[in-house]
């Protein structure tokens, strides 16, 4: 963001002087705008969340019982004599090169209290936390649709359902800068200032083209307008 000679056109062409301070305003709604672009585009569903939160659930508990049931050291004398590890066990000497001996402690099952302290009871302790965490998002998710359901369908992201979108933000900055400074009226007529400044102010700061089919600016504006009537 460096040039704002067009937006300086559309006020001049309306026979307004910008002012000095004009490119550090528009910087400052600019940056707003981008910020909140970005904040919308990562946004999640919150029916994702939860997805994510059951398998989390899932994944810790399968884990948390295969732990419980898994003696790493465990050998068998097998064939005429000699200790032989079971399929797929690793001898002790190279079980203690890869995995610490604590963490193998933890997960003996010699050890009484493996299930109350340690590795096992930190994964079932995950496994009971993501399950919680669920079922209260799920209880007390205060934005739904009018059948009751949460964000399903659609493209409804939690930013989305929650915040304005950044158009209308970057239009309402645009609107309170041209009455503040200008004492402008507000119209939705697209020659007019309002939608001309907003356009400009828009490509300035996502250097799209504010005519473009995905743009819609105009709903915008018509927005804006309606609440300052």
């Amino acid at each position: 963001m460096s040039d704002i000679s067009s937006i300086i056109t559309v006020l001049r062409d309306h026979n307004h002087t910008p002012p000095s301070h004009l490119k550090m305003v528009v910087d400052s709604i600019a940056q707003d705008f981008q910020k909140n672009t970005d904040a919308l585009k990562n946004s999640r569903r919150i029916t994702g969340i939860i997805d994510d939160l059951k398998e989390i659930t899932k994944i810790a508990t399968n884990l948390g019982v295969v732990l419980k049931k898994l003696h790493p050291q465990t050998s068998q004398v097998m064939g005429m004599g000699g200790d032989w590890p079971l399929p797929g066990q690793l001898p002790s000497m190279e079980l203690d090169q890869i995995i610490d001996k604590s963490i193998l402690a933890d997960l003996s099952t010699d050890n009484e209290n493996r299930e109350s302290v340690g590795l096992i009871k930190d994964i079932f302790d995950l496994a009971n936390l993501a399950s919680s965490t669920r079922e209260e998002i799920d209880g007390t998710w205060n934005i739904r649709r009018e059948d009751g359901k949460l964000d399903v369908g659609g493209n409804e992201s939690i930013s989305s359902m929650t915040a304005p979108h950044p158009k209308l933000d970057l239009a309402r900055s645009c609107e309170y800068i041209l009455v503040s400074e200008f004492d402008a009226e507000i119209t939705s007529n697209p020659s007019e200032l309002f939608y001309t400044f907003f356009a400009a102010v828009f490509e300035y700061a996502s250097d799209l083209d504010p005519e473009s089919k995905g743009a819609g600016l105009e709903r915008y504006v018509k927005q804006v307008v309606g609440e300052s009537r």
